[in-house]
């Protein structure tokens, strides 16, 4: 952590780590004068000073009403202020439907929560009761950043895309919610909440909305030949993966006739899980040349299974998808190297990966030309492949013009798709190459086959070669490095500029704590800064600074409580260029690109923090694998 000074967390909004596309311009649902558009009880909401007034003084009403918007919304990002003093309870509903007599304006479904115990919660009004309340140790936070006198006006966003839901107050996020109930509607009416019982009073404003509308894509099943049989559990699955993650929709087909311009018109990318050659397929010559222009002009492609088991002998094919199919000599348990865990269809995995699957090698194939993500660790089959450096890559990306392109040699079992794992994979990679925001990735081809096992940095018994400065204490006992005493910091021996770094991490009551990266060390100690000049992934559980473990320090922010105070927990940093991510127990809390300034280098050491007298840091298990 930095000094209190450096930060003001009322003034940061953390947004959402993986943002959105296909937006719509962003459109008030009030102007400012009327109710045009909302419908509810005329004797309890009315207009004043530019915001909307709910009230039931003097004397309360019996039960829950509702103002309601005229119009449904699906995916979106909805903003608004509010003013409450505290008296009584407020809701925001969406995703909702009214229930009930019409004249009585009763709604259920989603609830963003306003209320004494209830800020930032998501409930489910008349449906399920509660599904995730805002924890209560955020109770003094609330008090410090949140406005009930009735005068000052609060912020809420909600983000309702797919089946994730994520609430913020103020900035801070309260909630994180995915719907895993598919018979739960996905759009609905929004709605302002008056709770029955005592008079109470609550004002609206600068209610706004920013609607996404799904890309579409095209997914081609022909088969000239050999026709897998997971294909309708294929078109199925990658259905419910683009419905479930609200930015796409898709279109089967066997005809490849739709492969026109006129037919491509309808979509922003295509996906293939196809046989056949030219001969085979059953495709103009002009059509072809227009598809992989088409695609070369801005356009998404995705590859499933043997999808490079079509247009072998047609070369704008294949260097396109990158590689061309040439047998599959394993059909077995086989372990996948996470070669790239900072791209979005491999954020979800550990460094390796076991699943059995039809696995493919490949001709035509050359990693001077695409940016491998996943590759088959040759140790773990049975028999050799073909190729003599041993290089099977499994799923790879690249930027192709202005197009992306996104490819897998997975899924030809139907176990595979079903496998929610692969979905994630397959989700990862279809918004990567469909260029949603958030989910952008490292494209650079040509890199060398990299290292998949991790190096200890610290050996369990000393401090070699790693240097302290200022004047915190540092000591290895029983394998765990302990930071005790006043403030210091513990630089590692050797710089680094890619990598994926990861620790387990401890600290006390009223710790602090920190995990830097590409820190950089003064020749003369006496002129090393208080704070090191380098990025900070926090360590902070229950610190005064609100600012908690998984935060990008002075970049994005995480305020929940992601490892209790006293018990461990890993926090991981992937650091590729400018590309960032950080994840705690597995879980993203920070991912996107943050340009280099006068305190942000290239490269540098991992240091380590002892942040104030009476700060309790362990630490153990600290590895690195260098990136290329």
């Amino acid at each position: 952590m930095r000094s209190m000074r450096l930060f003001s967390f009322l003034a940061v909004v953390l947004v959402s780590l993986f943002c959105v596309s296909a937006r719509a311009a962003e459109v008030s649902l009030f102007d400012g004068k009327t109710l045009d558009g909302w419908k509810g009880k005329a004797d309890l909401w009315s207009v004043k000073d530019g915001a909307i007034v709910g009230s039931t003084a003097p004397k309360g009403i019996r039960g829950n009403t509702f103002l309601v918007s005229e119009k449904s919304y699906a995916n979106y990002i909805l903003k608004l202020k509010f003013r409450f003093n505290g008296k009584g309870n407020s809701g925001i509903q969406f995703r909702s439907k009214q229930v009930g007599k019409p004249e009585d304006y009763v709604i259920s479904g989603y609830q963003a929560d306003i209320g004494n115990g209830f800020h930032g919660s998501l409930y489910d009004e008349k449906r399920r009761g509660m599904l995730h309340a805002a924890k209560n140790d955020w109770a003094k936070l609330f008090k410090r950043f949140l406005h009930l006198d009735g005068k000052r006006w609060n912020s809420y966003e909600i983000r309702a895309i797919g089946n994730d839901i994520t609430l913020s107050l103020n900035g801070l996020v309260t909630t994180r919610y995915t719907e895993k109930d598919a018979k739960i509607d996905r759009s609905g009416l929004i709605a302002l909440q008056l709770h029955g019982g005592g008079p109470m009073e609550i004002s609206f404003k600068d209610i706004r909305i920013e609607e996404i509308q799904p890309k579409k894509i095209l997914f081609v099943t022909h088969s000239a030949g050999f026709r897998h049989g997971s294909i309708p559990t294929a078109h199925k699955m990658l259905t419910k993966v683009g419905l479930d993650s609200g930015y796409f929709e898709v279109t089967a087909t066997n005809d490849t006739d739709q492969l026109n311009p006129e037919g491509l018109k309808k979509y922003d990318g295509v996906a293939f899980y196809t046989t056949g050659d030219k001969a085979q397929f059953r495709l103009s010559e002009a059509n072809r040349d227009y598809f992989i222009k088409w695609v070369k002009d801005g356009h998404a492609f995705a590859g499933f299974h043997s999808a490079t088991d079509t247009y072998k002998d047609w070369e704008p094919y294949w260097d396109m998808i990158g590689g061309s199919f040439d047998g599959h000599p394993w059909h077995e348990d086989v372990t996948i190297d996470v070669e790239d865990p900072s791209h979005p269809s491999a954020l979800h995995l550990d460094t390796q990966w076991t699943i059995k699957d039809e696995i493919y090698q490949f001709r035509n194939y050359n990693r001077d030309r695409i940016h491998v993500i996943l590759s088959m660790n040759p140790k773990s089959v049975k028999g050799k492949g073909k190729r003599k450096d041993g290089d099977y890559a499994v799923a790879w990306c690249r930027a192709f013009g202005k197009g992306k392109v996104f490819y897998t040699s997975l899924g030809h079992r139907d176990d595979v798709w079903n496998n929610p794992v692969y979905q994630q994979h397959i989700k990862g990679g279809v918004l990567y190459a469909l260029g949603i925001p958030g989910y952008e990735a490292d494209e650079r081809p040509g890199l060398k086959k990299g290292p998949v096992e991790f190096t200890s940095l610290l050996d369990g018994k000393t401090l070699s070669g790693w240097k302290a400065v200022h004047d915190g204490v540092w000591a290895v006992k029983d394998g765990v490095l302990t930071g005790r005493g006043k403030q210091g910091h513990l630089f590692s021996p050797k710089r680094y500029k890619n990598f994926h770094y990861k620790a387990e991490i401890k600290v006390g009551t009223n710790s602090n704590s920190g995990m830097y990266f590409r820190a950089q060390l003064a020749k003369d100690p006496k002129r090393q800064p208080r704070w090191p000049d380098g990025m900070e992934a926090q360590v902070n559980s229950d610190h005064g600074d609100p600012v908690r473990t998984g935060s990008l320090y002075m970049y994005k922010k995480v305020f929940e409580q992601l490892i209790p105070t006293g018990e461990w927990g890993t926090q991981e940093i992937i650091a590729v260029n400018n590309f960032i991510v950080l994840k705690v127990n597995g879980r993203v809390t920070v991912r996107g690109r943050f340009g280099y300034d006068k305190k942000h280098f290239e490269e540098g050491h991992f240091a380590f923090q002892q942040h104030h007298p009476g700060s309790e840091v362990d630490i153990r298990n600290v590895v690195v694998r260098e990136l290329p």
